[in-house]
Formats: C-alpha cells, structure tokens, sequence
C-alpha cells in the first residue's frame, strides 16, 4: 500500500535534536506509535502529570507532531516535556506550537544544536517556554525546582566555584571564557569585562539548552557533565586550543541573549485578592478629579488649570511611578501623561494622527490604512484642529472621565522583588474602559 508505505517513510526520525550528534539516525519508528501516544495524552483533559519523558523513543515527525496537536487541549499540569531523540528539526515548529497551546510546560529538551538563529526567534521552542514561564511565575531561579536534584546541586556549586563572582553574580567572562577561546570570542563577541551573569539568568540558560543532557543514563557523556567538567577548569581557554562544539554552540546562544540572561523579568501581573475594594476606590479617585476639574467651570483659567491638573499626572506622583511600563497590555507606555501638555499631545495627538488621519500633505502616499471617510478627512490636520477648535486639556479630560465614571475598573497588581527575592513594592493599576462607535476610550490609574 503506497500511502502506509509514505506513512512510513514521515514517521522516520532523524538525529541532531536534544543533544544527539548531528550524524546519528534514530531507529526506524514503529508504525501508528507516536498517534497511540497522542491519543492516550488527548484522553488526559485531567491528569494530574508533571513530568513526561518520551525522549529516545522512535516516535518520529509524525508522531511528535500529533503529540504536540494532542498537548494544546491535554496534560494542564505539565512543566516537563523531554522528547530528545524521537523528532528531526523539522517539527520543532509544531512542538513549539503545542508548547504554547498547552500553556504550562516551561522545560523541554528540544534544543536545534545546528541554528545561528536567536534562542529565542519565532517558532523556537525556547521562546514558546518563556511565554508559559511568565504567567507561571516559573523565572529564572524558580526553574531550579523542576531540575532534578542532583543536576540542580551541580549547577549550584558550579556557578559558585566561578572566580570573581558571589551567590547572586558572577563575571560572564569567567563563564564563557571556558567554553570559547579568545580569538573566537574576540572575532565575534564584543564583552565588556565587566559583565555579570545573574545566577537566576544562569539557571534560565542551562533550562534552554541543557535539560537534553540531564538523562543519568548518559553519565559523564552528557553535555551537562561536559560543561560541569568545563567551569571545573583551573584556568579559562586559552588561544589555539579546541573548544567543545557543543558547549561553544550554548555559549554562543548564552552571549547572544544576554539581554534575556542578565534583566530578571518581573513577575506577571494578576488580579490581586482584594480587586473589587481597590476598584471601587479607583472609581473614587476617578470621581473625585471630575468634581475638581468641574469646579473650574468651562472656560478656567490655563494656569488654575494645569495646577489642577498637573497634581493628577504621573510626574507628580508619590513614589516614583513615571516611567514604568503599564501593567495592562492594552495601553502603551507611549501615552503615559506626564505634563499638562501630554493631554493633547501625547493623548489625543497620538491617537488620532494614528487612528484617523490617513495621508500627511507632504507625501503622496498614505501613511496609514484606516477604514475613516477620506473625503471628510484627506489630511493631518492637527494644526486646523487646534487653531479652529482651541481644545483645552482640562475641558478635553473632564470629558473623558464623565464618559469612563459609567464603567468598572479592572485592578491588576505587580509586585516588585530585589535581586533577593524579597518583595520590595507593590503596583496597583486600575483600568477603565469604554467602547463607542469611534473607538475606545481608556484612562489608567497607578499607585504604589
């Protein structure tokens, strides 16, 4: 049968992913396994399972591929998925899919050994991990519970055995410079010597690409017992010796993420227990700027109404808020309001060149794709707006709050943590949100 035989030939797995070397051929898979397989992961809408370890298994493109279909509406308490041995490169696409859908898994073993691509480019299985660490709160540090205990000990001792640094950081040179040589890293890298590695960040790198090397069975071949045996090094590479490829390819990734390595992410933000108090209070304070603007009447005076104003804005606020980014994804950090100006120049300029105006006078094309009449509104003109209509900021906001005091807010909560751990703020973000015809209006208060 020509289709069972094509069948076949796609269940085939091929080497190089999760630490294989990239010559070795997995045995040819058994046929229909990988589909068994998905269809007993699909039936656990429930289980309890946090662990699941596949790797090494002919289980093939085709059936990794239908476990990672099987995921997305299965195993809801998974963090641990190991599938090392079992798939081609080909299908890490679909796994990292899964992975996503799934929304709970934050280790796998999947690393592509042979990618110059970002660790964490579209698609990667890296990226699809750090999207379910966040809302997990599974970051850096925390991802030590999930390692098993042997492995997390290791990585402890080794981290701190890396001269110049202390529990909390140590010189990313003192690192890297045991897995490339100089002239590697001089020919490629710029690192300031005074670069750190956090052990959090540290502890995030070796989740990315080491969990494939984590089985016992492998023993001391393993490239985590490889790069355990590296930092044990007395002194760091030096110039003309060889490098691991294996290694070098981590460090690789290591220096090129630095970003995501050395700036602990904060946690994600959630409803806090006491939402509804702090909503209702927000509603307060809502209500209570609208009754102090309208006090002013509708023509004030611009400076008893910028000092009005001005006490309401972000610049102005007790501890030290402005320049935060805002807790609700749907605001942009852009449209903060920090002066009395911002009202008009950064809220509603902003806004409506972006949403409404469609062609600016000094270009023939359009700069923006809007389902607005155009025969009513060809041009960007602000300039007419101001001059004809002579907005006030403070009548412009009075507006807007009398239409948001008809809504509820929503609260969210973002607690800030020291490099130790420890709490040192709390953030609370209040969002009111109304919808019209012509778009949505938004106003977000912030207290700590």
């Amino acid at each position: 049968d020509a289709s069972v035989a094509e069948e076949e030939e796609e269940e085939r797995a091929e080497g190089g992913v999760g630490g294989a070397t990239e010559a070795a051929v997995a045995p040819r898979a058994m046929k229909s396994v990988g589909k068994i397989l998905a269809e007993a992961i699909a039936r656990s809408k429930s289980s309890s399972l946090t662990k699941l370890d596949l790797s090494g298994n002919a289980i093939g493109d085709v059936g990794c591929g239908a476990i990672a279909t099987a995921l997305g509406t299965a195993l809801p308490k998974l963090r641990v998925l190991f599938l090392s041995g079992c798939c081609s490169t080909s299908v890490l696409p679909s796994i990292a899919g899964g992975i996503s859908a799934n929304a709970s898994v934050v280790i796998c073993d999947l690393f592509d050994e042979a990618t110059e691509t970002s660790v964490a480019s579209p698609g990667s299985v890296q990226l699809a991990l750090c999207q379910n660490r966040w809302p997990s709160n599974l970051l850096w540090e925390q991802l030590l519970q999930l390692f098993p205990p042997a492995v997390a000990t290791a990585a402890r001792e080794a981290f701190d055995s890396l001269e110049g640094g202390n529990a909390e950081h140590a010189p990313l040179i003192a690192l890297v410079g045991r897995l490339l040589t100089p002239d590697d890293m001089a020919a490629h890298y710029a690192l300031p010597p005074q670069s750190q590695l956090p052990f959090g960040g540290y502890v995030q790198w070796l989740a990315d690409t080491f969990s494939n090397g984590w089985n016992e069975a492998e023993g001391e071949k393993s490239i985590f017992a490889r790069l355990m045996r590296a930092i044990a090094r007395k002194s760091p590479l030096r110039l003309g010796e060889s490098s691991d490829l294996q290694l070098r390819r981590r460090a690789v990734a290591l220096l090129r993420e630095a970003r995501r390595y050395s700036i602990k992410p904060q946690a994600m933000p959630r409803e806090p227990e006491d939402a509804s108090t702090h909503a209702i209070k927000a509603k307060e304070a809502l209500l209570a700027m609208e009754q102090e603007l309208a006090v002013l009447g509708a023509e004030p005076e611009d400076f008893a109404a910028k000092q009005a104003v001005q006490s309401f804005l972000a610049a102005s606020a007790e501890g030290g808020i402005d320049g935060v980014e805002p807790l609700h994804g749907q605001i942009s950090s852009d449209l903060v309001m920090r002066t009395y100006e911002d009202i008009l120049e950064t809220a509603y300029r902003v806004e409506m060149q972006g949403l409404l105006r469609v062609q600016r006078k000094d270009l023939s094309t359009d700069i923006v794709s809007s389902a607005h009449d155009k025969e009513r509104c060809m041009y960007d003109d602000w300039d007419y707006f101001l001059e004809e209509k002579k907005p006030k900021a403070s009548a412009e906001w009075l507006s807007c709050l009398r239409w948001l005091r008809e809504v509820d807010a929503h609260v969210l909560a973002s607690a800030e943590m020291n490099e130790s751990g420890v709490e040192v703020r709390r953030r609370l973000e209040a969002c009111f949100e109304r919808e019209f015809e012509a778009g949505v209006v938004r106003a977000v208060l912030t207290k700590t």
